[in-house]
This record gives structure tokens, C-alpha cells and sequence, in this order.
């Protein structure tokens, strides 16, 4: 992957320039991924407030107007934990290889989550996104329907997705990491088994009931960052959801997603500054950008109840949608809608990426390879009528042939 500061990688390998971002731009881009661990570290410290709140308040009182908010307090905090635990594995948490594996690792073993199985899988799904070698994307499993694994996605997706992890990050990884994996994973069912075995009560109250609620919560994230995308260009194989400070902070800006793919040297804290930079190009190539989880959650439930999901599409807010139109009706391009009229089909997003005039461009060289296909075929046909006409005795008729073959290729050029 070249430089992504200045340059993208599509589907198919070959790198485009954006040629729209300034300079400025640009330096800004590349300012961004500067670390500051300073920032990480008192984020961790806070999480380890966080969590020491909610497990007092559990075990300070029996009542539920305590424990229920104790119990999604630490339920975030565990999706945070997760969040958190990715930005390790990309090296944004702190200066050092092996102090980012070891809080990754403690961040992800409350979630039951291998810190280097995950990576073993991560790592390919950033190389091969929206591609048959991508092991998250949803469109390369095909022994059920599509709209029946989004449902399953939507409401058990976490008990999928954590055999995934465990499995396919095994075989995705290279000899000598599949022996941490297995370390990780032997110490994690050491602490739960300890846990359960002596205080099986309070492991239920304090991490049990935390762990179903996020689970239940975490599985819209599992929809938002990659389903209903569509693999034609890097900035429509991932969806942003902006959604505020508030859920910002307890996903740790992931939901900047489309951000993190496009600049995966950019850590955590800096993806709402990236997003600020990229903006104005989203609208321009059909970006699946929604508002809030909230407002694609609706969405999603509505391409849902038609009980078919093309492969290959990207569901778009009413905004995109509109944004979308104002540039293709400069274009002959087409809009193609579903039956609920929201999400995009087989729409070529890189062509007009390079602008109106790549567009302009390819009309043309296909248009000159359709006249010298037209003049072949007139050559041919006059050829074949000329000397049958002269063979049958008509050597006038020949003459005639061929000189309505130059006619027709004079009113193919004119056209």
C-alpha cells in the first residue's frame, strides 16, 4: 500500500491519487498520524476508573437502581476495553511493540478476545477488504442467504464472531504467533474458570450480566462497519458514523471507520480530524456515511423486511442518496435503487473519483472502438457483396456496394 497521505489502494491493487485534496490537505493528513501516548495512557487510566466505579457500585449495594446502571456502565466500558484493545494491536496506544501486545492483551481477555488471534485476523481483513480474501466481510460466506446471516449478525452476532476470531485467527497466523494465541486464550479460561470455581455468584453479577449486554450492543457495530458496502473503491468498502461525543468516546472513535481503513497510521484520536479533511470527497464518490447508529439501525431494518439483500450493494442515508444524485445528474451515470429505494447498485465509485473528465475520457475510446468495430464489419460485408455481385456478372452492382459501405462509414463518424 502506498503512502496513505497522498495515495489509496483499490480493490484491485492500483493506486489512485487524490488529485482533489490541496497540499494543505495533505499535510494535515500526514500531521495526524503523529502518537501521542500521553493521550492513550489517560484514557486507560480513566477506563480503569470507570470500571472500579461500576464494580463497587455492584458490590456496595443489591439494589437495582445501582446495578442496572453499574451493570451497561461496565457493559461499555468492555466495548471501549475491545476498542482499545485495536488500537494496540496497530501500535497507537503507547511507544513499544510489546507494551501495546501486553495492554491489548489485558484489554481484550474481560471480552473472552485474543489480542494476537484478533491481529492474525485484522491484519488481512485492512490487506483484503471487500475482497474474497477478506475473512470479516459477510458476502464470502454463501451457504446461507444473505439477509439471514445480517439477522443473525443483528442479534447473536458476538457468539459468531468470537468463534471466528479464535479459529480463523489460528490458521491466518504464522507458526510462532499461534503459540501466544494459545497462550492468551489458556490464560483467559484460567482467570474465568478460577473466577466461576470461587466466587461463581459475584463472577455472574460483576462480569456475566456486563458481558450479555455488550454483546447485545456491540452487535450493531458488527453491522455498521462493513455490511451493505459494496467493494468497487476503498471509500465504499467502509461506513462512518460520526453519532456524537457520546458514543464517540465509549467506541473510542472506531466509528470513524471509513477513516481508519483509508489511514490506518492514524490513531484513535485523531480519526474526527481525518474525517473533518475527507469529507467533501465522500459525497462526490458515494460514501456510506449515516448520521448516527440509530438513524442506520432504522435503515438497515427497513432493507431487512424486504427479505433481499443483492450482494455487492451499499446502503446509503437519504443524504448520501441526495448528494449522490446532484453529481450523477451531471453524468450519464445511473442510480440504480433497490425495492426500498435506499441502497446503491454496482455503482462504479473510483470513475468519478478521477472527475467528469475520466468519465468524458472512456465515452470516447469506447466510442472509437465501436466505429472501428462498425468499419470492420462494412469492410467485411462490402467485401463479401462486392465480389459475389462480380461473380454473378453484375460488376456494376459491386461498385454500388461499395460505395454505400463508404456512405454508412461517413455517417458512423458523424455520429
Amino acid at each position: 500500500m502506498q503512502d496513505p497521505g497522498i495515495y489509496f489502494t483499490t480493490a484491485t491493487g492500483e493506486g489512485v491519487a487524490l488529485q482533489d485534496l490541496s497540499a494543505a490537505d495533505r499535510a494535515t493528513l500526514a500531521a495526524l498520524r503523529r502518537r501521542e501516548p500521553a493521550r492513550s495512557i489517560r484514557r486507560l487510566l480513566l477506563h480503569l476508573v470507570l470500571v472500579a466505579i461500576g464494580v463497587a457500585a455492584i458490590l456496595l449495594t443489591e439494589s437495582l437502581w445501582v446495578r442496572v446502571p453499574a451493570w451497561f456502565l461496565l457493559a461499555c466500558c468492555m466495548i471501549s476495553g475491545v476498542a482499545l484493545m485495536h488500537e494496540g494491536v496497530h501500535g497507537h496506544l503507547v511507544d513499544g511493540r510489546s507494551a501495546n501486545r501486553i495492554l491489548a492483551f489485558l484489554l481484550a481477555a474481560p471480552s473472552v478476545l485474543s489480542a494476537s488471534s484478533y491481529w492474525s485476523v485484522h491484519r488481512r481483513h485492512h490487506a483484503s477488504l471487500r475482497t474474497e480474501d477478506d475473512p470479516d466481510d459477510t458476502e464470502n460466506v454463501h451457504v446461507v442467504p444473505q439477509w439471514v446471516l445480517l439477522a443473525a449478525l443483528g442479534t447473536i452476532g458476538t457468539y459468531i464472531y468470537l468463534p471466528h476470531i479464535a479459529i480463523d485467527g489460528l490458521v491466518l497466523a504464522r507458526p510462532r504467533e499461534r503459540l501466544t494465541i494459545l497462550a492468551e486464550y489458556a490464560g483467559i479460561a484460567a482467570q474465568l474458570g478460577a473466577a466461576f470455581v470461587f466466587a461463581p455468584g459475584w463472577t455472574l453479577v460483576i462480569w456475566g450480566v456486563p458481558f450479555l449486554i455488550a454483546a447485545q450492543l456491540i452487535n450493531v457495530r458488527f453491522l455498521a462497519e462493513h455490511t451493505l458496502t459494496s467493494g468497487h473503491s476503498p471509500f465504499t468498502g467502509t461506513r462512518t458514523i460520526p453519532d456524537g461525543r457520546f458514543v464517540s468516546f465509549w467506541l473510542c472513535n472506531v466509528n470513524y471507520h471509513l477513516e481508519h481503513h483509508l489511514l490506518p497510521g492514524v490513531p484513535w484520536y485523531n480519526l474526527p480530524q481525518a474525517y473533518a479533511v475527507l469529507r467533501p470527497l465522500y459525497d462526490r464518490v458515494g460514501a456510506p456515511i449515516h448520521p448516527t447508529h440509530l438513524a442506520f439501525l432504522r435503515d438497515w431494518l427497513r432493507v431487512m423486511a424486504t427479505g433481499r439483500i443483492p450482494r455487492n450493494v451499499r446502503l446509503l442515508s437519504p443524504q448520501g442518496v441526495q448528494a449522490l444524485e446532484q453529481l450523477l445528474a451531471s453524468t450519464s451515470e445511473a442510480l440504480k435503487r433497490g425495492d426500498d429505494s435506499m441502497y446503491l447498485t454496482k455503482y462504479e465509485a473510483a470513475g468519478l473519483a478521477q472527475s467528469a473528465v475520466t468519465h468524458v475520457k472512456t465515452l470516447r475510446a469506447q466510442l472509437q472502438r465501436a466505429m472501428a468495430r462498425a468499419e470492420t464489419e462494412w469492410r467485411r460485408s462490402a467485401g463479401t457483396c462486392g465480389g459475389a455481385a462480380r461473380g454473378l456478372g453484375f460488376p456494376q452492382t459491386g461498385g454500388q456496394v461499395a460505395a454505400l459501405a463508404s456512405a454508412g462509414r461517413a455517417a458512423a463518424a458523424r455520429r
